[in-house]
């Protein structure tokens, strides 16, 4: 808001982009299983990642706000929902103990990984710009979640 890239566009609507993106993220719970069963899951979180990258890609280059709420809400959410709920599923398959622990600590890991982006991307907008800013998340993002993946 204090760079001013899309005039006229109120605080709300920035939250609400945020907010479209959990929202889409959680609807694709049942989208997520289905997936998960008809092609597995390297496929299933493989598709997410470029999904959420893409989002990230594209959010990169809006002029409009109205393409932020696709790219970063519905697009970069889709994708991070299709990621997040794919590796739910993953801990309770190798603890037949203590996995409700298992199961706390990814969820634990999403919530202080929340945390240090908002906090970096404070930073990269301010010395960076929006746009770079975008596109350094998506490297980020696609690097680690393809580690992820791997393992």
């Amino acid at each position: 808001m204090d760079n001013n890239i899309y005039p006229g566009t109120s605080s709300l609507a920035y939250a609400f982009i945020g907010g479209v993106a959990i929202g889409c993220a959680y609807l694709m719970a049942p989208v997520t299983v289905f997936l998960i069963r008809r092609y597995g899951t390297h496929a299933t979180i493989i598709s997410g990642i470029i999904i959420q990258t893409a989002g990230l890609i594209l959010a990169s280059f809006t002029t409009r706000v109205w393409q932020l709420f696709l790219t970063e809400g519905v697009c970069f959410g889709v994708g991070m929902g299709i990621i997040y709920m794919t590796y739910l599923g993953v801990p309770p398959q190798w603890f037949d103990k203590k996995s409700s622990v298992a199961n706390a600590i990814p969820a634990a890991g999403a919530g202080t990984g929340g945390l240090i982006y908002s906090l970096g991307i404070e930073a990269m907008i301010e010395n960076l710009g929006l746009p770079w800013t975008f596109r350094t998340l998506a490297i980020v993002s696609l690097v680690v979640n393809l580690v992820c993946a791997a393992f």
